[in-house]
């Protein structure tokens, strides 16, 4: 039996179905590489990208003489994010900075408010297009996203274990989430001030649990933190992991 196979796909101009499309390709294409058994582990864009494979390219990989078995996706904005969205803190910031300054000195505060908006923008599509690419606007709340909604519709977690309306019942689905500390909420607060409630730095927690998935969390960590698997503060996420992978099921 061979061991783990880390598959790293780093390219922000495909969309996240391709990645996905490709990601089985290279794993029909390479049997001497991965047991016919698969278990894949994701974190973040990594788990919309399995999640996209599984959900077009399942019967193909059966067909090609594979089967997946547990499915762990960790801290993956299942829902969307609003990392991606235009800067609406610093937006509301220079427009209170600029009343104050119309009030006080009129023409200078009018030149602040549209020089200081046009900069944040051009800030935001730098970060989101030239930084995040096509992945971070496939998945931004603002616009509504298309990919998120058929990804999700209408099984969040198909071929499950549980889906009485598949014909391959195989995959145990794990979700993990994280919940951050202070710094971690003040950063998400400082990009969209109106996600207040549980958050990993990253993603909100509304975000990350699936249905007819296993939830697991939120852990005292943040959107990194529950990679670090040698980490004494890991230790609650990292048993349940293991514990999972490590359930044999029968077929």
């Amino acid at each position: 039996m061979s061991g783990p196979t880390c598959v790293y796909i780093a390219d922000r101009i495909s969309p996240i179905e391709d990645i996905g499309d490709a990601l089985a390709q290279y794993i029909t294409d390479h049997p001497e590489t991965f047991h016919p058994t698969l278990n894949i582990v994701a974190q973040s864009m990594g788990g919309l990208v399995v999640r996209s494979m599984i959900k077009h390219n399942y019967t193909d990989l059966v067909e090609a003489g594979y089967r997946i078995d547990d499915v762990v996706i960790i801290c993956t904005p299942n829902h969307g994010t609003y990392l991606s969205h235009p800067p609406v803190f610093l937006t509301l910031l220079i427009s209170i900075i600029s009343l104050i300054l119309i009030f006080a000195f009129k023409w200078i505060g009018g030149l602040f408010l549209i020089s200081g908006t046009l900069i944040a923008f051009l800030v935001w599509n730098y970060l989101d297009i030239f930084i995040g690419g096509t992945q971070a606007q496939q998945i931004t709340v603002f616009t509504g996203t298309n990919f998120i909604n058929s990804l999700n519709y209408p099984d969040e977690t198909p071929y499950g274990i549980d889906d009485a309306n598949e014909i391959y019942r195989h995959i145990t689905w794990s979700i993990f989430r994280g919940h951050g500390f202070l710094w971690v909420k003040l950063l998400a607060f400082f990009i969209y001030p109106f996600d207040l409630g549980e958050h990993d730095g990253f993603v909100g927690g509304w975000s990350v649990p699936l249905q007819g998935a296993k939830n697991y969390g939120p852990y005292q960590r943040n959107h990194n933190e529950l990679l670090l698997i040698n980490d004494l503060g890991s230790v609650d996420p990292s048993l349940d992991l293991f514990t999972e992978l490590s359930t044999v099921r029968s077929i």
